[in-house]
């Protein structure tokens, strides 16, 4: 049987984080799943070690890690256990699945169309808009460019984030569900889906950057292997967008955004 690995990052969301285990991990069937948690901060730490230890594993770094930063701790530690799953999957805990049998129709699904990262199907439960493929073509220099200015002076990103909301609630509406697996640039950060040869590729989860930018750092890494990304359109999921962070981002996190956005450039588009 394949083996899953399942890691969920905590940012004083503990409540949250359990009852998604509890409801929706684990009730998969068809499928054995080992869970890591990652507790970047908590204020009932306890909850988390309530968790069922045969299934759920519990990490507390000295630090905030930020999301890949935490991932990447987890799959270090899933090496040192010589547990060498099948698939690493780096997933938020805001999302309903469609079935029962979620992961088990993904293995079946990269058993009809094996890739090196995939993500599921994704509605956003705020907007109502598809959220995968996150892109489908490889941004432009342009496009980085236009984001790094508008990262730089705050005014300009907040109405960013209007018109990006506007937008995505205007295309909500135009959303059609679709069949099948589907290419792509780069897929949503809630749910990726790693497979073992992504790292035995050489690909790895040291993002030099605390926050947002991980879809990008991992389809750069997806493209230099001259492969696509797949979405797995009969998977679906609901996700509760920015539950942790916030629908409108603050200063702080349009600066993180900034250096990764700088991170991205300088290591991918130079």
């Amino acid at each position: 049987m394949k083996s899953i690995v399942v890691v969920l990052i905590n940012y004083f969301k503990e409540a949250e984080l359990c009852a998604f285990v509890n409801e929706q991990l684990l009730g998969q069937k068809g499928v054995v799943l080992h869970v890591v948690v990652v507790d970047n901060g908590s204020h009932q730490p306890a909850l988390l070690q309530g968790l069922v230890q045969s299934v759920v594993e519990v990490i507390h770094p000295s630090k905030n890690l930020g999301y890949f930063g935490a991932a990447e701790l987890a799959w270090k530690k899933v090496l040192e256990r010589n547990l060498n799953p099948d698939y690493f999957v780096v997933s938020n805990f805001d999302l309903a699945f469609n079935r029962e049998h979620f992961f088990e129709t993904f293995l079946q699904a990269e058993a009809r169309n094996p890739s090196l990262l995939s993500g599921p199907a994704i509605t956003s439960e705020l907007s109502g808009a598809a959220l995968n493929p996150m892109y489908r073509n490889r941004l432009p220099l342009s496009r980085i460019k236009r984001l790094l200015w508008v990262t730089s002076f705050y005014p300009f990103f907040f109405i960013y984030q209007l018109l990006h909301h506007l937008k995505r609630s205007f295309m909500s509406k135009q959303v059609v569900r679709k069949e099948g697996d589907e290419l792509a640039y780069a897929v949503h950060g809630s749910m990726m889906f790693f497979s073992r040869s992504f790292f035995e590729k050489g690909g790895h989860l040291q993002f030099d950057s605390f926050l947002y930018g991980e879809e990008l750092f991992a389809a750069e890494q997806i493209h230099r292997l001259r492969a696509h990304a797949v979405v797995h359109h009969e998977l679906h999921v609901t996700h509760e967008e920015h539950s942790t962070t916030g629908n409108i981002k603050g200063p702080k996190h349009m600066a993180y955004l900034h250096q990764s956005l700088k991170y991205i450039r300088r290591e991918f588009y130079s």
